[in-house]
């Protein structure tokens, strides 16, 4: 048994995500590439944003609202 079926076959769901973020306004100021300046957040919006991803997740984990495979 490995440690996936380990994990489910005793209550344990294992997950993991990854959230990528845009640059800082202040990091592309000097950047440019053959598409133009790459796309960039303010902080301030950056974290709001990431507070209601991750606020979403705790949400629907908790309710059963997601998606496992067998």
């Amino acid at each position: 048994m490995d440690e996936d079926e380990y994990l489910r076959a005793n209550g344990y769901p294992r997950r993991a995500g990854y959230m990528h973020v845009p640059l800082l306004p202040e990091q592309v100021v000097q950047m440019k590439t053959d598409m133009g300046i790459p796309p960039s957040m303010s902080l301030d919006l950056m974290v709001k944003a990431v507070v209601i991803a991750l606020k979403t997740t705790v949400e629907r984990f908790e309710t059963g609202d997601e998606k496992l495979p067998p």
